[in-house]
């Protein structure tokens, strides 16, 4: 047997005892044997006797090698498959907000004591909101008056006038204690309105260029041009029909004295030719003096 023959059965060998190795073996098998299977032949051609021993070594260091490399780890772990995607987690639901505190509604104003006073004479008003007339004319506790009753009859005021409400008490208790007494006494028929003008007026006195304001720019004053009684039947001031209507007008103008402080009317000045102005402005030292012509 010559040294490639020994070699090739060296390898032969290791060829049938690599088939039942697991294929990494035989990918080794191939690499390391298959490549040096050819250099015995070469190397001891010119060395007899001694071919024969090196390629059962070389036989050897192949079945070693290979069984060798059959146990080797690998120089990496293979990495597993990545995780095909799915549906992404849902993310947690947001917390709903605290609802916010609701504002305070704005308090209604208490009813002053005036607004009572009146109710409790059985005046229907309504409560007003101040003119914006500047500084030189300001209203206290503005109301816009409508009607009373008074002795079992309604007195209506049509031209609703803005007043003070500390003057519609004084004009309500005039016209329950004094204007329908009268009326009843010697107008033989009950009152049942009276035209008081717009009442609140900016404006000087008598209209008159740079006078001092009138009592009407502060919502103190109403000026009286007509009376109607039941029946339908109205009086001009400056016109009364007969002796009973010139008694009713003048006595409710004497009347007026105690209740006002200012009372004008026909005879006073030509500015007061036709109408009563009654008014409630503070006069004299303790404002309480009384101008009545």
């Amino acid at each position: 047997m010559t040294a490639g023959s020994v070699g090739s059965s060296a390898c032969g060998a290791s060829h049938g005892r690599d088939v039942r190795q697991p294929p990494r073996s035989d990918v080794c098998r191939h690499r390391l044997c298959g490549a040096r299977h050819l250099q015995p032949v070469t190397a001891y051609a010119a060395g007899a006797g001694r071919g024969p021993v090196r390629s059962l070594s070389l036989a050897a260091a192949c079945f070693a090698i290979a069984t060798g490399a059959a146990a080797a780890p690998p120089a990496s772990a293979p990495l597993p498959h990545p995780r095909p995607a799915g549906p992404a987690a849902p993310s947690p639901a947001p917390e709903p907000a605290a609802p916010e505190p609701a504002a305070p509604e704005p308090a209604s104003p208490a009813p002053s004591t005036c607004h009572a006073a009146l109710s409790a004479l059985a005046v229907r008003f309504a409560p007003a909101e101040a003119p914006s007339s500047g500084a030189a004319c300001r209203i206290e506790d503005p109301v816009r008056l409508e009607a009373m009753r008074a002795n079992g009859t309604e007195i209506v005021w049509p031209d609703r006038p803005l007043v003070s409400c500390g003057f519609a008490l004084v004009l309500a208790g005039f016209t329950r204690d004094a204007a329908q007494p009268l009326a009843r006494a010697l107008a033989g028929r009950p009152l049942t309105a009276f035209g008081t003008g717009g009442g609140f007026e900016c404006r000087g006195r008598n209209r008159a260029a740079g006078a001092r304001i009138s009592a009407h720019g502060q919502g103190l004053a109403v000026d009286i041009a007509w009376f109607a009684f039941e029946g339908g039947v109205r009086e001009r001031v400056e016109a009364p029909s007969g002796e009973a209507m010139s008694r009713f007008i003048g006595a409710l103008r004497k009347a007026a004295c105690g209740w006002f402080t200012t009372v004008l009317g026909p005879g006073s000045d030509a500015a007061h030719a036709d109408h009563l102005h009654l008014d409630r402005e503070p006069r004299g030292r303790n404002g309480e003096s009384r101008l009545c012509q």
